[in-house]
């Protein structure tokens, strides 16, 4: 693997120290990954690739479909600017098990819609897993909103519980 595949952390911290922005993009299916990996070495600039949850099973795409096209389209377009390859907004940890074992270095864990200290508890088993592969790992503690029904079913905001 390329060391230029990096967590959203290391991409992030970079960014902060950089003081610049990066982009995130979510093809949303595989054909898309390819340009956007263009655009990014094109500018120079690193990105994130991102799917959510919702998002493979709305286009019927597996997170081993997913990055093996973002793992092909990196090798073949001898992308080098830093990429992250991120799973966004999921509730399931087997999901999560999967997108790390296909490859994934950064996962959401959502589990905002369970009582907060069962968010807790999922946040935490979902660390100690993504940790044994150096992935990084964001999670939703608050509330999320909708603009576009991709990742919520409705435009209320859901908060977590306490």
């Amino acid at each position: 693997m390329k060391n230029n595949i990096v967590t959203l952390r290391e991409v992030l911290k970079d960014a902060e120290a950089g003081h610049y922005a990066v982009g995130s993009f979510s093809p949303r299916y595989t054909p898309l990954i390819g340009p956007i990996l263009n655009v990014a070495q094109k500018n120079s600039s690193p990105v994130i690739v991102q799917i959510s949850q919702r998002e493979l099973t709305l286009y019927g795409i597996t997170p081993g479909e997913f990055a093996g096209e973002f793992y092909k389209c990196v090798e073949e377009k001898d992308i080098t600017v830093p990429v992250v390859l991120h799973l966004d907004h999921t509730k399931e940890i087997n999901l999560i098990k999967k997108a790390v074992d296909a490859g994934f270095k950064s996962v959401m864990i959502d589990a905002s819609e369970k009582k907060l200290d069962e968010n807790i508890a999922i946040t935490a088993a979902v660390v100690e897993y993504a940790k044994k592969f150096g992935v990084s790992v964001e999670a939703e503690l608050g509330k999320i909103g909708t603009t576009d029904f991709v990742e919520s079913d409705n435009d209320e905001e859901m908060y977590t519980v306490s």
